[in-house]
């Protein structure tokens, strides 16, 4: 991949440990919360990428350019291992191959806006843009501002049914050993039970059980392989038809939306859940107005299936009103066990239409409209120093509701 965009999520990829880098500030967020959870249980959490098979440098699949952001939807392949961690050892341990997907959104006119030069709004100094997005340096002062791209914006893994050519020479010669085994012992196990002309006849059984025996394991390996194609096939197959149904959705209103593709919306809508799971306490988020919430406590990791289905909507003048089911791949830990399950998350969700800004980013300053302290308000919806409400800028999504 030559686009230095991609770059960033093929290091995303097999060195995770660069998401606070490349992915978007929702992301980052998310995956500390994800590690303080899986602190406060006493594990830990391993996930291990390795390049794999058909495109590890990966290939773009979708391109979407528009008045000011660009989206590129690529897709890699790789080996991931996931292994938990307790007190005593390893509690949970899987590895399978996948299909990576990863959406980048990167600025139309390849702006660097992150090295750009800006003063501060509240005291004037001098900064780097990117410099601000952790306050200013002179005056501490907070601040809401726009993502800086390229970013990541939305990543979801799918199982890899595809095989290689070293991994079918590979599991071809493993098949053929093991019924080439099996079929001489079954062979001669039967030289003392049948009798037999002479020793041609004992050494012709003998090799003809063998071949029977590579065949048949053959012919059950690729059944095997043929069975879990299907099953995921059943799986996957209803979830295509409910993402087209939400693209469509997307296509009909993104004009409204500050996102400027259906990943790039799935992205966005993901990292929303994502920190309302990991949260110790959502109802303290800003982008959440539901009630408190007990589903998650035990989820210690979930991965985006790549699908939403939008199950209702309605617009009110400038009001946009959204349900949507979300598909997830969670671990929860309950009693020393790790269990994967799928599930569906059903959210209410709203937004305000608003002016999409023509500056390439927004920034303004956050302070408590009681004790004038600034703090960063991505986090929290009250002033950690007073304990005040403080209004964030509707600008984004809320999730009014969630339920299973």
């Amino acid at each position: 991949m030559n686009n230095s965009s991609l770059t960033l999520s093929h290091d995303f990829l097999y060195h995770p440990d660069s998401a606070s880098v490349c992915a978007t500030y929702s992301v980052s967020f998310n995956k500390k919360a994800k590690e303080k959870r899986l602190n406060k249980m006493g594990l830990n959490l391993h996930l291990q990428n390795r390049p794999r098979g058909h495109f590890p440098d990966g290939m773009v699949i979708r391109h979407k350019s528009g008045k000011e952001l660009t989206d590129e939807l690529c897709c890699l392949t790789g080996t991931l291992k996931r292994v938990v961690e307790g007190p005593s050892g390893t509690i949970f341990q899987s590895e399978s191959p996948q299909l990576y997907y990863v959406n980048v959104t990167s600025n139309t006119n390849s702006t660097d806006i992150g090295n750009m030069e800006y003063c501060c709004p509240n005291c004037g100094c001098l900064s780097r843009v990117s410099d601000l997005l952790n306050g200013c340096a002179y005056c501490h002062t907070r601040f809401e501002i726009s993502e800086l791209y390229p970013k990541i914006t939305e990543f979801f893994f799918l199982t890899d049914h595809g095989i290689t050519e070293n991994e079918l020479k590979s599991n071809t010669k493993k098949l053929l050993a093991i019924g080439a085994v099996t079929g001489a012992v079954f062979g001669a196990l039967t030289l003392f039970a049948l009798p037999a002309a002479g020793v041609s006849d004992y050494l012709s059984r003998f090799i003809i059980s063998a071949f029977l025996g590579m065949i048949v394991s053959y012919i059950a390996g690729s059944v095997k392989k043929a069975g879990a194609v299907f099953n995921d096939a059943a799986e996957t197959v209803p979830l295509i038809s409910k993402q087209n149904k939400s693209q469509r959705f997307f296509n009909e209103f993104s004009n409204h939306f500050q996102e400027s593709s259906y990943e790039h919306f799935a992205g966005t809508v993901y990292s929303l859940l994502e920190s309302v799971i990991f949260s110790e306490d959502c109802t303290s988020l800003p982008f959440y107005t539901g009630k408190h919430l007990d589903l998650f406590n035990d989820v210690i990791d979930c991965t985006f299936r790549g699908a939403l289905e939008i199950t209702g909507y309605r617009f009110d003048d400038s009001l946009c009103n959204v349900r949507l089911t979300v598909f997830l791949t969670t671990y929860r830990y309950s009693a020393g066990r790790v269990i994967s399950q799928q599930e569906r998350i059903h959210l209410s969700m709203k937004k305000v239409f608003s002016d999409q800004e023509s500056n390439p980013f927004t920034i303004h300053a956050v302070n408590c409209d009681f004790c004038g302290a600034s703090f960063d308000s991505m986090r929290v919806r009250t002033c950690p120093y007073c304990g005040n409400s403080y209004k964030k800028a509707d600008t984004g999504w809320i999730i009014t509701s969630i339920t299973k």
